[in-house]
């Protein structure tokens, strides 16, 4: 019999076993105290037998029995195979996933722009649905904004857009969600002047909640150029606005009156505006169309522009005469 105290291998961990059975208490630490053990020889009666023979496999037969012990360097073999059924089942898996990855791709839109503008305008949607404040809404998007590494600018242009569709019938994207009461059921005769009026007051009172939202956005006059250009493209229904369905031809006609309610609500400024249409000034006519529609709101900017630095003229000589 072992002397008292000593370790009982063979009760604790079977015969032929070597280890020590600690203390366990709240001082110890059980990391630093963790050793690594020679792995003790293992019995062959331990692990399933390699079949000697086809009989022997269909009838479940245990092999010839010995009692032989396998080293270490063998069960190291047996583990080895193991892991190259674990290897199998996890190329089995990557498979599996990447067909299931690639139907994933097959359903979302191919355009990473595509993408994003839905993404932008699902959000804006969605805090117009829940009655969210203009800063909690920018809460919202900041957030979409660094989730997908944009800029503000880039949000401003597709919520602008947003503002643009609310005035008009869901279009395919959004007509069976959630937020096609939103919209309205029916798009004003823009034909007409009644119906021209009746689309711009929507547009002016989606403005007049949501432009200050808006000009917090665009930061630069650079930003405040971009979004008119991408105003164009929604009116020509180009770029991600080709789509089936897509309704911006509607703000064509009104693309100056648009482009003032902007700037009479401090969205974009006098010099964004005049920067816009000296980019557009040696365009091709096709590109000229609507700085063309626009010439009497440019030209009246461009007078009010010098008026302004005539009276600033005339200040300055009358504070010369008095001095």
């Amino acid at each position: 019999p072992a002397p008292p105290g000593a370790p009982k291998f063979d009760a604790l961990l079977g015969a032929g076993g070597a280890g020590f059975e600690w203390a366990v208490r709240d001082s110890y630490d059980v990391e630093r105290l963790s050793v690594a053990l020679p792995r003790p020889p293992v019995r062959a009666s331990a692990l399933p037998a390699k079949a000697e023979s086809e009989a022997d496999l269909a009838g479940g037969g245990g092999g010839n029995g010995s009692s032989d012990t396998i080293e270490a360097d063998d069960l190291g073999d047996v583990l080895d195979d193991d892991d190259d059924d674990d290897e199998d089942d996890d190329e089995d898996d990557d498979k599996h996933s990447g067909a299931r990855g690639a139907g994933s791709a097959a359903s979302a839109p191919a355009d990473p722009e595509l993408s994003f503008m839905r993404e932008v305008s699902e959000t804006f949607l969605r805090c117009i649905q829940l009655r969210f404040e203009p800063t909690n809404a920018i809460i919202e998007l900041n957030g979409l904004k660094i989730a997908e590494d944009r800029t503000f600018a880039d949000c401003a242009r597709y919520i602008f857009t947003t503002l643009l569709s609310l005035c008009l019938p869901a279009s395919p994207m959004f007509a069976a969600g959630e937020y096609a009461n939103l919209f309205p059921a029916a798009a004003p005769d823009v034909s007409t002047t009644e119906g021209k009026v009746t689309l711009l007051r929507a547009f002016k009172a989606r403005l007049s909640q949501w432009g200050e939202l808006m000009a917090r956005f665009l930061k630069s006059e650079d930003d405040q150029v971009e979004l008119l250009l991408t105003f164009e493209e929604f009116c020509g229904n180009e770029g991600v606005f080709e789509s089936p369905g897509a309704q911006g031809g509607a703000f064509a006609a009104l693309f100056p009156q648009v482009l003032q309610a902007l700037y009479d609500l401090d969205v974009i400024s006098e010099e964004a505006v005049l920067a816009w249409a000296d980019e557009k000034e040696h365009a091709d006519a096709q590109e000229r169309v609507f700085l063309d529609r626009s010439s009497k709101f440019i030209e009246w900017l461009r007078t009010a522009d010098d008026d302004d630095d005539d009276e600033e003229d005339d200040d300055d000589e009358e504070d010369d005469e008095e001095e």
